[in-house]
């Protein structure tokens, strides 16, 4: 994938995959948004400005017990394949989800990309691809804590999607 995307032959579907600042201070910015239940009261999900991969921001999620930030893949049409990419530091999880009409596609097996391993920085890249199921107009880029991992913060940067063909 590297040379593909040297030679442009991969354009990126996000169009902030470094996790940019947006208008307000330690929100996510867009396109990025987030899902907490209520019951995780002390649980924050925000834009870090000290802490990236080859930066100095990221996605990051502290003492959730329940939460995810989200970003939703649009205008997609079944049979498409995307190749996706998501610097991770710490013990996090990525899992993709598919949509039909803003509604969860049940029975539909998700894709769980796999990480490899970890820099001298602790980041490590999950590196997936997913091919868009019958019906469904949009997939959905889960990055979480793993809930069994006892951590309390887990980063996330560089969220590469390229759609393949």
């Amino acid at each position: 994938m590297d040379a593909l995307r040297r030679d442009g032959k991969l354009i990126n579907r996000n169009s902030n995959p470094e996790c940019r600042p947006g208008t307000i201070a330690g929100k996510l910015p867009p396109p990025y948004n987030f899902w907490k239940a209520k019951k995780d009261k002390e649980g924050k999900v925000f834009l870090d400005e000290t802490t990236g991969h080859g930066d100095k921001t990221s996605i990051t999620l502290k003492d959730c017990s329940n939460a995810c930030a989200l970003y939703a893949v649009k205008d997609i049409k079944p049979g498409e394949a995307y190749a996706l990419e998501v610097a991770v530091k710490g013990r996090g999880t990525v899992h993709v989800s598919f949509q039909k009409d803003g509604n969860w596609m049940r029975g539909m097996q998700g894709v769980s990309p796999v990480f490899g391993e970890a820099d001298a920085e602790g980041w490590r890249i999950a590196r997936g691809m997913v091919v868009v199921p019958p019906n469904a107009d949009c997939f959905v880029i889960k990055m979480a804590p793993d809930k069994f991992s006892g951590v309390s913060q887990v980063w996330f940067d560089d969220i590469h999607i390229y759609r393949l063909w």
